[in-house]
């Protein structure tokens, strides 16, 4: 019997779909790996080096202001998206909402430096009263590190903004030009 296809390829028949729950599982029962997996690394992160439960000093704990300050910087991004978007679109509103951006961003930033900073002295400081705690080892190890990615962190928390408040208060001081050449064909 030959195929009327090229290279004899022979569609499949399209089968009904499945009436019942878990008709669709074809493939036998659900695997167990995932669930597996995922338990195993959630208990791997509270262990330390030598597989031993880790005792967190109370200073090295997530805060109220640390959960407040992520909420802020999340906030921040949507307020980002928002003025984005609408920039796309070509709306003059924009502009504000690019400045506001800027601003709250840098004030955002110098705080959570300030704020990650003195949590640092104050995680050093316990480290240094206990030198034989794994999480003081390890805090040891890293501290360096640490301060870099602040340093990172303050580049490009006022890299943007800097540009934004430069860009629209500085250049594009008239939120018209914003809606400019939008009655024009692309120059492209």
């Amino acid at each position: 019997m030959s195929s009327q296809f090229p290279g004899g390829f022979e569609p499949s028949t399209p089968s009904t779909p499945p009436s019942i729950p878990g008709e669709l599982r074809a493939h036998g029962p659900r695997k167990a790996w995932p669930k597996v997996i995922g338990m195993l690394g959630g208990a791997t992160q509270t262990m330390g080096p030598k597989g031993q439960p880790m005792d967190m000093p109370e200073v090295m704990k997530p805060t109220i202001v640390d959960v407040v300050m992520g909420l802020g910087g999340f906030l921040l991004a949507a307020l980002l998206l928002i003025a984005g978007i609408l920039l796309v679109m070509r709306k003059p509103v924009a502009r504000p909402l690019h400045i506001l951006h800027a601003v709250l961003a840098v004030v955002s930033t110098v705080v959570s430096v300030g704020y990650t900073v003195m949590k640092m002295q104050a995680m050093s400081q316990w480290a240094a009263q206990n030198p034989d705690h794994e999480f003081a080892k390890m805090l040891g190890m890293v501290m360096v590190f640490i301060y870099i990615a602040i340093g990172i962190g303050v580049l490009f928390g006022l890299a943007y903004p800097a540009f934004t408040l430069v860009w629209f208060t500085m250049i594009k001081r008239d939120a018209g030009e914003i809606r400019q050449g939008l009655d024009q064909e692309p120059a492209f």
